[in-house]
């Protein structure tokens, strides 16, 4: 299978769907408006020609195809996520913000976002 991602927020949107099993908490992880996460999962699901998620009353269930690309989507996240060791020295200096975005996070809880939101650290595009 191609990978379907065409930028990074389709690999973010796609991740907090899968952690957070529905558009609406994913919506939540990622602040962003619950619509526009449903419409960014089809168009994925679209690009690829495949169904990622069945739809049912207790939230979005992963295909297996859903957990193969979320396999890419995670080394994806390995790469270009901030480690321990980046975070750590960021703490150290006193910051508070990345200046750049951490891959996965929105201003959500790190159980949807991965560690930068758990350390508190948020991304400020003013630093750029």
């Amino acid at each position: 299978m191609k990978s379907g991602f065409r930028d990074w927020s389709d690999v973010r949107v796609f991740m907090a769907v899968m952690r957070a099993g529905s558009t609406l908490a994913a919506s939540k992880c990622l602040d962003i408006a619950q619509p526009t996460v449903a419409r960014r999962i089809e168009a994925l699901e679209h690009v690829l020609g495949l169904t990622l998620f069945e739809r049912d009353t207790k939230g979005f269930q992963p295909t297996p195809e859903a957990r193969d690309l979320m396999a890419e989507a995670e080394a994806l996240n390995g790469i270009f996520a901030p480690d321990e060791t980046t975070l750590a020295w960021y703490a150290a200096k006193g910051m508070t913000e990345l200046p750049y975005p951490a891959f996965g996070c929105g201003a959500g809880t790190a159980r949807c976002c991965g560690a930068a939101a758990a350390d508190g650290l948020a991304y400020n595009p003013a630093r750029n």
